[in-house]
Formats: structure tokens, C-alpha cells, sequence
């Protein structure tokens, strides 16, 4: 059977984890305080695959294709675990355009 994901290679992963604030019950001058780092950031090898997708705007109107048009395209590389489709998906509503026949 042919496989449909390309072969897994290692690579840096970098995440961010919002610290919570914890109480202090020793005095802190709001100079010290403003330094505090508020974010935890950590780096971790980790399987990752690269992906290259395309992404399109589609609009139709009572089952007639008025726009069908490629807009660009999408390079990355992510963790090969990520069960996500992508970056762009999904179905929008236009609300600010009027749709009319001529």
C-alpha cells in the first residue's frame, strides 16, 4: 500500500506556556515585578513532517460559481502527531457583499 504522508525527520519545536501569577507574600517593588518573565518557553526535538497547501476562495450563489480562484499557498512544517487540516479550512460567510443576478 502506497503511504500518504511523507517520512517523519527531527526537528526543534518551540512552545510557549503562559505562566500563572502567584501570590508573594514578600514585598516586590513594581520595578522587579515588570521583569518577571510571564511566559514559559520551552524547545523539544520532536517527529515533525513538512506540508505545502493551497488555499482558494470559493463563492457561489444559488449553485452557480461566481469566484473560484487560487489566493496562495502554505509551507510548514509540524509535529507529524497534529491531527489538524491545516492552517485555512473551513466554510465563511460573506456579510458585506450584496449577490444579485444581471
Amino acid at each position: 500500500m502506497q503511504r500518504l504522508f511523507p517520512s517523519t525527520f527531527t526537528a526543534i519545536h518551540c512552545r510557549t506556556q503562559e505562566m500563572k501569577n502567584e501570590i508573594c507574600t514578600t514585598n516586590i517593588s513594581n520595578e522587579q515585578q515588570k521583569k518577571k518573565p510571564s511566559h514559559l518557553i520551552q524547545f523539544s526535538p520532536e517527529k515533525s513532517i513538512s506540508e505545502f497547501s493551497l488555499f482558494h476562495n470559493f463563492i457561489f450563489y444559488k449553485n452557480k460559481n461566481i469566484l473560484n480562484e487560487q489566493k496562495g499557498y502554505l509551507v510548514r512544517t509540524k509535529n507529524y502527531t497534529e491531527n489538524e487540516g491545516g492552517a485555512i479550512c473551513g466554510i465563511s460567510s460573506l456579510d458585506s457583499f450584496f449577490l444579485t443576478e444581471h
